[in-house]
């Protein structure tokens, strides 16, 4: 009961957080689509070569949309694409799977070195 409790309070934390970023704070969510970052994260996570895939393309598919969006300023395109780009995962990653990834995306949003989280295992 108290993992669920508290993977409710990381899910709103990160939630609000997401309508109140800036554009240098999206930074940390666009480190993701690195492929670096994102091979170390689907290590992290224990992603199958299924679920690499299917990530791989959605986040494919947002890293473009959030660039779009920042290169014009358009906030309300920036936070669809991270939509997308989380509901995606929500639907292709396991709960334990989605859970790391939600506390490792919070975590890197609020910590001054961005790249620490999402570089490292």
């Amino acid at each position: 009961m108290k993992k669920i409790v508290v993977s409710i309070l990381v899910m709103v934390a990160f939630t609000s957080n997401v309508f109140s970023v800036n554009p240098n704070e999206r930074v940390a969510i666009s480190k993701l689509y690195n492929q670096s970052s994102f091979d170390s994260l689907v290590g992290y996570l224990g992603a199958d070569s299924v679920q690499t895939d299917q990530l791989k393309n959605a986040f494919s598919i947002s890293d473009s949309d959030l660039k779009k969006a920042l290169k014009t300023g358009n906030e309300i395109a920036a936070d669809k694409a991270i939509w997308f780009s989380l509901g995606s995962a929500r639907q292709i990653l396991t709960t334990k799977q989605y859970e790391k990834i939600m506390a490792v995306l919070y975590a890197s949003m609020n910590d001054n070195n961005k790249n620490q989280y999402l570089t490292e295992r």
